[in-house]
């Protein structure tokens, strides 16, 4: 324990002229890097000198300063422990602020996915891509059939997949865009490295097919509920 230590405490506690817990000298003096070992020890030398005075505060021990020692001050003096208690109260909310800001960037990196994760979605994505064209050029290769239990089965088929490729798209996006803002040059270009086929380099117009989805979609419900009537 050092004399200053010693010094930061007492200039706390009699600046304000009002009781601390030790939790609260703690909280306050943290920005000079003063552990609760070193506090404690600083209050009880300060008791023992009498500068201090300690006093139970229901289940707590507060600590105040000895009034019968405390020195005359001139209203600059008095201004001037005020300046710095409250820059202390400001560091301190400062610090705060920014623990607060280094968890929340913390946990929102746990939280990243890591490059083999995003590689082995994009492959999932390509694979059931690849599938939904088949399954488009089967389709259209059948679009003259007449049977209406066939259109059926064929439009909840292309509805079912359609649903899938746009939640797997949509999860794509999602981690693209998220690790995109850390990363540097063309999206074209780092889709190209990392070997990521896009809707436009495979010849797929999604929005085409998303309109044709929608339609599809608003059908079958209207057929099911004939139905039901």
């Amino acid at each position: 324990m050092s004399t200053q230590d010693q010094e930061r405490v007492l200039s706390l506690i009699t600046g304000t002229n009002k009781p601390y817990s030790l939790q609260q000298l703690q909280d306050f003096l943290a920005v000079h890097g003063l552990k609760k070992a070193a506090i404690t020890k600083a209050v009880d030398a300060l008791i023992e000198a009498g500068k201090v005075r300690a006093k139970d505060f229901g289940k707590t021990k507060i600590f105040i300063p000895d009034q019968s020692r405390l020195p005359i001050l001139s209203k600059e003096e008095l201004d001037a422990k005020t300046a710095t208690n409250n820059a202390l109260k400001q560091r301190l909310a400062q610090a705060r602020e920014q623990a607060k800001a280094a968890e929340a960037e913390r946990e929102a990196l746990r939280q990243c996915l890591t490059l083999e994760q995003i590689q082995e979605q994009i492959s999932n994505l390509q694979a059931q891509s690849q599938d939904l064209e088949e399954e488009v050029a089967r389709l259209k290769g059948m679009q003259g059939t007449e049977n209406p239990a066939d259109r059926e089965k064929i439009s909840k088929d292309f509805v079912s997949k359609m649903e899938v490729w746009r939640k797997h798209r949509g999860v794509f996006r999602s981690v693209w865009s998220t690790l995109y803002e850390s990363l540097e040059g063309k999206e074209s270009d780092l889709f190209e490295e990392i070997g990521v086929d896009t809707d436009e380099s495979v010849g797929a117009d999604f929005k085409k097919l998303d309109s044709l989805f929608s339609t599809v979609r608003i059908s079958l419900n209207k057929e099911a509920k004939k139905r039901r009537l």
